[in-house]
């Protein structure tokens, strides 16, 4: 994708992570939280990861379908780039450039 994803040195509260999107920027921004009760080990550091990541893979969708100005065609665009993405992903394909 076309983002850069840095860490937050500042901890987040009340969550195992999150993530803020700058548009502009085309920066994804994480901050590592307070796991709880919830066991830190292999998978649900990898589980975290990934719902932070997916924060940023849906962004562009999520803004355009709140965006009251954006055309059905945009809609189409961006929700068909998510489609493009998740096939390569499923079927383990890598995108011929």
């Amino acid at each position: 994708m076309d983002w850069r994803i840095e860490r937050s040195s500042k901890p987040v509260k009340a969550a195992m992570a999150a993530m803020v999107c700058d548009s502009q920027a085309r920066l994804g921004t994480y901050q590592i939280g307070d796991f709880g009760s919830a066991q830190i080990n292999r998978e649900s550091l990898s589980m975290t990861a990934l719902h932070e990541c997916l924060h940023v893979f849906l962004f562009d969708l999520i803004a355009v379908a709140q965006d009251k100005s954006a055309t059905p065609e945009q809609l189409d665009a961006a929700e068909h780039r998510v489609i493009n993405v998740l096939e390569r992903v499923l079927y383990g394909k890598v995108a011929d450039k």
